[in-house]
């Protein structure tokens, strides 16, 4: 069921610069490696189910399990969100201070000074991925230690964790694959002129597309397909879906039957694609200032419901919104009836 409520407020930076990016290798991926199916199913000392088990039926009309949203005690976001291995919700505030929150709405500071950050993302390993807006540096958060760099000057407002462990990032007008462990870099795509700024991604629960959300007047939303190494099998990204919203994605959430969820600045509006292209208006706030900015799943565990979205508040005082979609995510590994991939 949704939580309950509160936190602080500040404005969207403007997109990052197209254009300056240096020469990188093009991708030659190694060893692939899934180790999503084994996530967030070893926990048995959480009181909760953490096991992948039940079923969900991918005909079901999508957005006709979709319940009203609630907020989150003392959840704290501006652009992105993370879960810790231990529950805690990290997000910043409105003094770009790190915060954190558990389900049961305990909350205080995490980590201060670390200024305002675009998306997160957790390792396998459990430390954090940061976006630094200050820097454009990516940064690695250890929970129970300090912070290092990762790459300098990425300049990135999407990063995600691969199938491969791998972080996928946009950088300007490119996808970048950086490895969370030396900081290698290597080219994925490259947007065309005519495309937009690439702003989120995010995989297909097969691995066999990334989505690619952009900043662009016909509300594109891109694709890239892969094969079973993570290489990609054209030179360019297509379009997947056109008119998702007003054209400035701030995020993308793809759940286990490859539906996408991304809101959009422009309507303020929290948009479904199909996982055959459909788009369509899923969710508005009663009033413009609770846009939810960017979206992040729930964990399953510690209380953090696994079908629900929350989704940080920028303009609402830095606060977070939680949505049940009626639908896990896409590394759920329990059935799936009529999966469409």
């Amino acid at each position: 069921m949704p939580l309950l409520a509160a936190c602080g407020g500040v404005d969207l930076d403007d997109p990052f610069p197209e254009d300056t990016a240096s020469t990188i290798d093009t991708v030659d991926t190694g060893d692939t490696q899934d180790t999503q199916d084994t996530q967030d199913t070893q926990d048995t000392e959480d009181t909760q189910d953490t096991q992948d088990t039940g079923s969900y039926d991918c005909e079901v009309p999508l957005g006709s399990l979709i319940a009203p949203a609630g907020p989150v005690l003392n959840g704290h976001g501006y652009h992105g969100l993370a879960f810790t291995s231990d529950g805690l919700m990290l997000g910043n505030d409105s003094n770009n201070t790190l915060m954190q929150c558990d389900s049961e709405g305990a909350g205080g500071v995490f980590r201060p000074g670390l200024g305002p950050l675009e998306q997160l993302a957790t390792l396998p390993d459990g430390d954090v991925v940061l976006s630094s807006v200050q820097t454009g540096d990516l940064l690695r958060l250890n929970p129970a230690g300090g912070t290092s760099v990762i790459a300098s000057g990425i300049h990135s407002y999407g990063v995600t964790v691969g199938p491969d462990d791998k972080l996928y990032v946009v950088s300007r007008r490119q996808v970048l694959r950086v490895d969370p462990e030396t900081g290698q870099q290597q080219l994925v795509v490259e947007l065309g002129r005519r495309q937009g700024t690439p702003r989120d991604i995010d995989f297909s629960p097969d691995h066999r597309r990334l989505y690619v959300t952009t900043i662009s007047n016909n509300g594109d939303l891109l694709y890239l397909e892969l094969d079973d190494d993570l290489v990609p099998l054209g030179e360019e990204l297509e379009t997947f879906a056109t008119g998702v919203g007003g054209g400035w994605m701030d995020g993308i959430a793809v759940d286990v039957c490859g539906n996408l969820y991304i809101p959009d600045f422009v309507t303020l509006s929290l948009w479904m694609v199909s996982h055959d292209g459909q788009a369509l208006r899923a969710w508005s706030p009663m009033s413009d200032n609770q846009y939810g900015h960017g979206a992040e799943w729930g964990t399953g565990e510690h209380g953090w419901n696994r079908t629900s979205l929350f989704l940080p508040q920028p303009y609402a005082g830095n606060t977070v919104v939680e949505l049940d979609v009626g639908f896990p995510d896409r590394t759920w590994t329990g059935e799936v009836l009529n999966a469409p991939y």
